[in-house]
């Protein structure tokens, strides 16, 4: 069972709304707008989130880009590692 601390009530009533809206929104699309092509109808959406987002994403972007990691992301003894037999050398 998860252990559930350092909450407060705003946060779970931010999750609330967004459960809410994404347990209301098909509901809403299926009765009022069935005649509405879906392109149409995803496109405005779409943008309306981003144009939302947008502001808190360029207000919270860090100040620095994270360091570039090496290629690959094990340890170079690890690529010596002997591999397990191929599929093709069992025939």
């Amino acid at each position: 069972m998860p252990h559930l601390t350092g909450g407060d009530a705003r946060s779970l009533a931010e999750v609330l709304v967004t459960v809410v809206g994404y347990a209301t929104a098909p509901l809403i699309a299926a009765r009022h707008l069935k005649d509405v092509p879906t392109l149409q109808l995803i496109t405005p959406c779409l943008t309306l989130a981003a144009v939302v987002y947008a502001p808190a994403a360029f207000l919270t972007r860090p100040a620095a880009l994270p360091r570039a990691r090496p290629w690959p992301p094990w340890p170079a003894s690890a690529s010596s590692a002997p591999r397990s037999r191929s599929w093709r050398s069992w025939s």
